[in-house]
């Protein structure tokens, strides 16, 4: 069972990173369908099954049972025995090494992050602009901000007292 379940999971994963590939591949002139999917919505439901997911511009625009592929320039993937599930949010993170952190978030599903606090607001402000702007795998940033009472690299502190801000 839970082999199983692993097995699932990685499918999932493999499944997403299909899907950032090819959106990243094609245009925004050509939309992209996915028929036969099974669809986990992250509600409780079961999973939907014999699902058809079509993706314009790098959105979800359409998805139901059996629907057809509208477009005659859509690519049209055939998506049996495999899965489908929304992007996911990581609510907590400290950004601080772009090359290394922000691609591995998107590998495994994570496409939007919000960051907390970093010393390294300047480079995260920048990586967020570079990011929206396509430039850069990563997930989408938002941010908050430095960390109150940050000292430096490594070093924080919490204040016992407002006095001593």
């Amino acid at each position: 069972m839970k082999l199983t379940r692993n097995k699932s999971w990685l499918r999932a994963v493999k499944l997403i990173t299909l899907l950032l590939s090819f959106s990243l591949q094609f245009t925004a002139q050509t939309p992209l369908v996915i028929k036969n999917i099974t669809v986990i919505d992250m509600t409780g439901r079961k999973p939907q099954t014999g699902m058809t997911v079509v993706i314009s511009d790098g959105w979800i625009t359409a998805m139901g049972k059996s629907r057809k592929a509208g477009d005659p320039g859509a690519t049209v993937i055939d998506g049996s025995g495999k899965f489908l599930i929304p992007a996911l949010w990581d609510m907590h993170v400290h950004i601080r090494d772009s090359d290394r952190m922000l691609p591995l978030f998107v590998a495994n599903g994570v496409l939007e992050v919000r960051d907390l606090g970093v010393p390294n607001t300047n480079d995260l402000l920048r990586w967020k602009t570079e990011a929206a702007a396509g430039k850069l795998l990563s997930p989408r940033i938002r941010t908050a901000g430095r960390v109150l009472g940050w000292r430096s690299a490594g070093e924080s502190r919490i204040f016992d007292r407002c006095e001593e801000r």
